[in-house]
C-alpha cells in the first residue's frame, strides 16, 4: 500500500488478513476510491484526527497516550519487523547447522573433527 508522507512516498506492507478486513469495510461502506476512513461529512480524516482516534484507543487499552502517534506506531512496527527477521535468520542458521551435522553423520564423518569415524579410512 503506497503512502505519501511529506515529499516522500513509501510502501507499507499490510498483512493479508488486515487487507481483507479493510476491503470488506470499504465494500460495506460503498467506497470504490478515495480515503477509507472519513468524517461524518464524508471528507478524509486529517492526521490530527487520526492521532486523536489512536490515542483514544490507547486510553481504552491502558497504553500511554504519548505512544499512540503514527510515528511511534511506525517505529514499533519497524522494531518488531527487525526482531522477527532476526529470529527467522537465526532459525535458518540453526536448521542449516543441523542439516550439515546430519549429512556428516550420514557420510560417516565425526561431528566437527574432519576425520572419518571408521578406523581404516582417513582423509
Amino acid at each position: 500500500m503506497p503512502v505519501r508522507t511529506g515529499g516522500e512516498r513509501r510502501y507499507v506492507p499490510l498483512p493479508a488478513c488486515l487487507q481483507g478486513e479493510l476491503l470488506d469495510y470499504a465494500r460495506r461502506q460503498g467506497l470504490t476510491a478515495g480515503p477509507v476512513f472519513c468524517t461524518r461529512n464524508g471528507k478524509g480524516m486529517s492526521r490530527t484526527q487520526v492521532t486523536e482516534e489512536i490515542q483514544t484507543l490507547c486510553h481504552d487499552a491502558r497504553v500511554e497516550e504519548e505512544k499512540g502517534t503514527p510515528r511511534c506506531l511506525r517505529k514499533l512496527y519497524l522494531a518488531t519487523q527487525a526482531e522477527v527477521e532476526r529470529g527467522v535468520r537465526l532459525l535458518a542458521e540453526q536448521s542449516y547447522e543441523r542439516m550439515l551435522d546430519t549429512e556428516q553423520l550420514a557420510a560417516g564423518w565425526a561431528e566437527g573433527t574432519g576425520h572419518s569415524i571408521h578406523k581404516d579410512v582417513y582423509i
